[in-house]
């Protein structure tokens, strides 16, 4: 329905810490001297900066449910609890996502503000253009944050290590395609209000690129990417494409998003409430990168695969990609990456994965 977090993905062989493509943000801060973290209060800063920045949009404020935080907390303890960042299935809500972490010493007195992850979502603002229907959802959490007809708001908020992720549910839902031009006022307000677009059903629509034109910018980014590291371009596989697209198909048909068991490829998968970019699920993949240490093999220092999307798309070894796209009921993307020969195998990393600008 009103799903607004961008793309959430879940790497080969163990799920991710963040999501990537840019809906989640994770900005380093100075630590603040403050234990815990008071909910109650939290939520309050949160519901205030949605309200400060909703009436810069002369839109009405939102007001905070105790019953749709309730229901937003349970997820966030759900999400902490698994160490992953995607939306809730089936969601009635609209929801946005927010995860950060700290590293570092004093980071056991981290705390974070309720403002911090509205303020990141209507960041987005500098990707959207008022008075229009977008083609996707980059600017899909501010456009909820704005959204005209969403009256209540949920906060939850849960830490897990040294990460702390944010659930934001909203009642009415937005982000509904045909309606942005007129539920997501400029700052300022409408002066003449535009004339609504016709609605033709619930949820976003998708790409008009075909999946070909998606497969083949899939791979041209893969090996921008992969030049980077200073290892061998991959070539697209008309089989191992048939092979992902079957998948794509079939998580689309049953609405599920889970990796193909005992695969004789190496795989990505990618998520997004609405339609998405090549280079929107590439750039999430490739984001791990940030966090991961090219001198020890994940699973023998016992960190485990947090930068597995980033791992195979660099592997050395792989040469070929396959890409499948399919859309759900709702409108929600699911695409299918396979890599042959697969990456991501324990012992082979720091044979498989260069640096940027440095070739063994």
């Amino acid at each position: 329905m009103g799903n607004c977090c961008k793309c959430q993905s879940e790497s080969t062989q163990s799920l991710p810490r963040q999501s990537s493509n840019a809906s989640i943000k994770s900005t380093p801060r100075t630590p603040q001297k403050t234990k815990d973290i008071d909910r109650e209060e939290f939520a309050k800063q949160c519901l205030e900066r949605h309200n400060e920045y909703r009436a810069k949009h002369k839109v009405q404020p939102l007001k905070l449910s105790a019953e749709l935080s309730a229901f937003s907390q349970d997820w966030a303890d759900q999400l902490a609890k698994t160490q992953t960042v995607d939306h809730r299935p089936n969601n009635k809500y609209g929801e946005n996502l927010w995860w950060r972490s700290c590293r570092g010493s004093g980071c056991e007195s981290f705390k974070v503000h309720g403002g911090d992850a509205v303020d990141d979502w209507y960041g987005e603002i500098v990707k959207y253009k008022f008075g229009t229907e977008p083609k996707n959802l980059d600017a899909g959490h501010l456009t909820q944050v704005l959204w005209a007809t969403s009256e209540y708001l949920g906060v939850g908020l849960a830490r897990s290590g040294d990460s702390t992720i944010v659930v934001c549910n909203y009642n009415p839902p937005g982000n509904y395609k045909g309606e942005f031009a007129e539920m997501v006022p400029p700052v300022g307000g409408w002066k003449d209000k535009p004339t609504p677009t016709k609605r033709p059903g619930m949820g976003f629509a998708a790409a008009s690129e075909t999946t070909e034109l998606f497969a083949k910018e899939t791979l041209r980014i893969h090996n921008e990417y992969r030049a980077k590291h200073g290892v061998p371009a991959l070539s697209l596989d008309a089989e191992v494409s048939k092979f992902a697209q079957a998948w794509a198909d079939h998580l689309a048909e049953k609405n599920q998003f889970v990796h193909r068991n005992n695969s004789p490829y190496g795989e990505n998968i990618f998520w997004s409430s609405a339609s998405a970019s090549a280079k929107m699920m590439c750039d999430s993949w490739y984001g791990e990168e940030a966090g991961y240490n090219y001198d020890v093999d994940p699973f023998k220092s016992g960190a485990g695969l947090k930068s597995g999307h980033f791992t195979q798309m660099v592997w050395k070894q792989s040469k070929s990609l396959g890409v499948g796209r399919a859309f759900t009921k709702s409108g929600a993307m699911i695409a299918v990456a396979n890599y042959s020969p697969r990456g991501n195998i324990i012992g082979q990393f720091t044979a498989n994965v260069m640096p940027v600008g440095k070739r063994r």
